[in-house]
Formats: structure tokens, C-alpha cells, sequence
């Protein structure tokens, strides 16, 4: 019924996941840090912080579907295509 606490609990699980599993893609191992923002050698276009606004909008819009189909069971917000 409120997506926004849902799509909260999503969006800390998922970065937790993320701070944990540190992807190379974002996280350089041989300093220690996350990597910057840009498009040289050691730089990444997909920062904590991109990657963390991203997965924000997206649970969230994903959040919001999911409880308005099941809310309204109207099926033309179905995901799946009849």
C-alpha cells in the first residue's frame, strides 16, 4: 500500500549488496576506493553515487507497479503481456 517504505527496504538492501560485494567496475582493489567519475583508465562512468540514484529510481518505480497492480488488480498494468 505505500511503495515508498517498500521501495526504501529494496534500495538499502540492494546497495548494501553493492558496498559489500564492491564490483570491479566501480571499485579499484589495488587502492582501496571507490573510482572516479570519468572516462581515462582508472576513472568509471558508473559511480556510487550514478549506480546508487539509478537503483533508487528504478526500485522505486518498480515498488510502485508491483503494489499498484496488486492494489487495483487492474489488468492492462499487468507485466506480463496477455
Amino acid at each position: 500500500m505505500f511503495p515508498l517504505f517498500d521501495s526504501i527496504k529494496f534500495y538499502l538492501l540492494f546497495m548494501l549488496v553493492i558496498i559489500i560485494s564492491k564490483p570491479e567496475f566501480m571499485y579499484d582493489a589495488k587502492q582501496k576506493k571507490y573510482r572516479k567519475f570519468g572516462i581515462k583508465k582508472n576513472n568509471t562512468l558508473f559511480t556510487f553515487r550514478v549506480v546508487s540514484v539509478l537503483v533508487a529510481v528504478t526500485t522505486y518505480i518498480f515498488v510502485s507497479l508491483i503494489s499498484c497492480q496488486m492494489f487495483y488488480k487492474r489488468p492492462e498494468l499487468s507485466l506480463m503481456a496477455p
